[in-house]
């Protein structure tokens, strides 16, 4: 048997490489392509303002990533001092009562100064009509027309509606694909 083996140097695990991408590769794994990436949702910034787009992520660690937003949920600071901008000759600011009517979904930049949707961030994707970038990578600064973020929500089959079903679809374990192809592998074993 020895004569049909071919041995080769074992293989060492490597370091955990940590960039400021959040992520943790190991490059220098003989089957790189398919290392698990680790997600560091500490290197992640937190501020809307501040964050990649999601489709800049590779493509197999995207949902890890919304996994770890979603883990960390909006960014809805506390006891910030929200700057005041004249529009209309009016000096207008963020409302942070908002973030009550609009708990789950609604972030702010203190980068920025603006407004973003975190559901629309994690799914809305690069070629989807409705919303435009206003509430995923620009960010909302029309304080005066505080009502838009209400209106944000729209029908059923709305952008931000398909997007907070995938949110949810993402958080529901039993529908995942690893689940899934895990609970076949246990049957086909019995």
């Amino acid at each position: 048997m020895e004569k049909f083996l071919v041995r080769t140097q074992n293989w060492k695990r490597p370091l955990p490489v940590t960039g400021e991408t959040g992520f943790t590769a190991a490059s220098n794994h003989p089957n790189a392509k398919h290392a698990r990436v680790e997600i560091d949702s500490d290197d992640m910034p937190s501020d809307p303002g501040l964050r990649k787009r999601i489709s800049e992520y590779e493509l197999n660690v995207q949902d890890r990533v919304r996994r770890a937003y979603l883990q960390k949920g909006p960014c809805q600071p506390v006891n910030h001092i929200f700057p005041q901008t004249i529009i209309n000759g009016r000096l207008r600011r963020f409302n942070p009562s908002w973030f009550a009517t609009y708990r789950p979904w609604l972030e702010y930049s203190i980068h920025k100064d603006a407004a973003y949707c975190l559901y629309c961030y994690l799914f809305k994707s690069q070629n989807e009509e409705g919303g435009g970038d206003a509430f995923t990578s620009e960010g909302f600064r029309n304080w005066k027309k505080g009502e838009k973020l209400g209106s944000r929500v729209g029908g059923p089959t709305s952008a931000h509606n398909k997007a907070r079903e995938k949110t949810d679809n993402l958080l529901n374990q039993k529908q995942s694909i690893q689940t899934t192809l895990s609970r076949q592998t246990d049957r086909s074993r019995l």
